[in-house]
């Protein structure tokens, strides 16, 4: 089960949204997330084991978008970017975005494609 990250084409703007499945992090019971953009700091949330987190904004629509996530799991950490207007809205992420946080790290998936176009491994 993924769940989206939509882009709304009539000013609705952007949610993004990740998830752990229940069978992947067998040993851990939550993952903690803290994003933010250069304006806005959405503070730290803990996600329970088979439950998302979310949330909405509006890019930009010159290319400057820019959103940055830390996630850490069982001792092990990572950051990555979560959205970038160049590499996302157009072809990327149209309707749908995915992203998923697994034992090897936190993948994201492209609009129609089943397998992650993109890959960010636990580095600390």
């Amino acid at each position: 089960m993924l769940f989206p990250c939509a882009v709304d084409w009539q000013g609705k703007g952007v949610s993004f949204e990740i998830y752990s499945e229940k069978r992947d992090l067998i040993s851990s019971s939550s993952f903690v997330i803290h994003c933010e953009s250069r304006d806005d700091d959405l503070g730290g949330h803990i996600v329970v084991q088979g439950s998302l987190y979310s949330f909405k904004f509006s890019p930009s629509g010159w290319g400057t978008t820019l959103f940055h996530c830390a996630v850490e799991r069982e001792g092990k950490g990572l950051s990555f970017e979560m959205y970038n207007e160049n590499r996302d809205l157009i072809g990327r992420c149209e309707k749908i975005c995915l992203w998923k946080v697994r034992p090897d790290g936190v993948a994201g998936f492209a609009e129609h494609w089943d397998n992650p176009d993109l890959y960010f491994p636990w580095t600390r």
